[in-house]
């Protein structure tokens, strides 16, 4: 079965229009993350370790996913729009984060690991390709992961179940082993108290996801 050149031509400017979408959400996360990691107040660098993690990064993937899927994307498209949105912002995190140095004279820092109190560059900063590369890389595995888990989660049954458990329980596991490594975040009240409130809303969010389930489960035998 062919497709219509003017069928064609009315899905090309919505994927284009998607993918847009995807580098924009992309590139303001990566903002938001680098304003936090150089933030001055303790709060914001709390706020910092949990965002930049690894975990906060695979949060804003999967709920990106789950958006497009709820918004009728097809799995596909939002393999290809999630891939697009780690792409953007792990590009649009070491940009921004270069120019950030450049115009305060602060240290380019990783993500999740913010600015500690009186650290100033003390040479000129340079954009880390390196590293930027990796994670540009990475996101080829990390896009169509966040997007399988965004899929399972909006599915019915034990799916769904485990689907929606991917992420508090990833993010759970992930705040208690930053807890446990002194060498990944600075040991200072605020940090510990931000990966500790993660822990305790994960275990939360997983035990709603667990009753409502078991609830429809009882639901349906009852009829």
């Amino acid at each position: 079965m062919t497709v219509a050149p003017q069928a064609r031509a009315g899905v090309q400017p919505r994927l284009a229009v998607a993918l847009l979408l995807a580098v924009v959400v992309g590139v303001a996360f990566a903002i938001g993350t680098v304003m936090l990691n150089h933030g001055e107040h303790v709060v914001l660098r709390g706020v910092a370790t949990v965002v930049g993690a690894a975990s906060g990064w695979a949060a804003a993937g999967v709920v990106f996913g789950w958006v497009m899927l709820r918004r009728g994307a097809s799995a596909a498209r939002t393999v290809l729009l999630c891939t697009a949105f780690f792409v953007s912002a792990s590009v649009g995190y070491y940009v921004a984060d270069y120019l950030y140095a450049l115009a305060t004279s602060e240290p380019p820092l990783p993500p999740g690991v913010p600015l500690l109190p009186g650290a100033m560059a003390s040479t000129t900063p340079q954009l880390s390709i390196g590293e930027m590369s990796f994670w540009v890389v990475a996101s080829l595995v990390c896009g169509p992961a966040c997007a399988a888990v965004a899929w399972l989660a909006g599915r019915p049954g034990v799916l769904g179940l485990l689907g929606g458990l991917c992420l508090p329980v990833g993010a759970a596991l992930w705040s208690a082993f930053m807890l446990t490594d002194r060498f990944s975040i600075p040991v200072r009240l605020p940090n510990l108290v931000a990966h500790w409130a993660v822990v305790a809303l994960c275990v939360i969010g997983a035990g709603v996801l667990v009753v409502r389930y078991v609830a429809r489960a009882r639901a349906t035998l009852a009829q």
